[in-house]
Formats: C-alpha cells, structure tokens, sequence
C-alpha cells in the first residue's frame, strides 16, 4: 500500500483515510493495552512506552498528512503550520478540509496517479 512505502511523495484521498483509520487502530490499541498492563509495571516505565508510542505516532500522522498535502498541491511547511494550528481547532480543520479535497493535477511532487489510470482504463470508466 502506497502509505506506507517511504519513497512515495503523494497519496490520493482513498490511501490517505484507509492509512490513517488503520494507523489510529494499532495506536490507540497498543495505548489501551499499555495502559491495560500499566498495574504490573512501574509508572515510569508506562510513562516512556507511551511517550515512544506517541511519538512514532505522531512522526508517521506528520508523514501521512504531508504526502496528502502534496498531493492537494500544498507545501510541507503549510502541512507543519496546520499541525502547530490542531490545539487552537483550526489547524483540525485545515487538515480535513485540505486531506478531503480532490488530487491535484501533476505537480512538483509527482504525476497524479488517479488521472495515469484512469487514461489507462478509458474505455472501463466510459462505459
């Protein structure tokens, strides 16, 4: 899946919200059994596996976000200012109203892959 392979520069809207609703699954499972399992440890130790595990979340909803930024035709610093925004609520609703929108037309960050295929398969969508 094009999310997750590193090299890939932009993602359409479908590979973005499949990435990101299978992304919060795993994070917030492995937060629940941490917290689940947190009587049998010391605190310290919980507290530092969930400070790892946030941010490799964190890390990757930033990589996930700037791909689809790109491919909206948005910078990455545009991408960290949205990020900096999510406590004051905008930056929320900037990130959906941008990973919402439809794929840019081919930009500095690739061709669109949507409009490669769907030339490749024409006859298929005219019908």
């Amino acid at each position: 899946m094009r999310p997750f392979n590193w090299k890939v520069k932009r993602i359409s809207r479908l590979y973005f919200w499949i990435a990101w609703f299978i992304s919060n699954l795993i994070g917030f499972g492995i937060v629940f059994l941490i917290l689940g399992e947190s009587s049998n440890y010391d605190s310290e130790q919980i507290e530092m596996l969930l400070m790892i595990v946030c941010i490799i979340y964190v890390v990757y909803e930033f990589l996930l976000i700037s791909k689809r930024y790109h491919d909206a035709g948005k910078s990455t610093a545009f991408c960290v200012l949205s990020m900096l925004l999510m406590p004051f609520a905008i930056g929320s609703i900037l990130i959906m109203w941008i990973c919402a929108k439809k794929s840019d037309q081919d930009n500095e960050w690739g061709p669109n892959e949507e409009r490669i295929l769907y030339e490749q398969d024409r006859e298929y969508y005219g019908r």
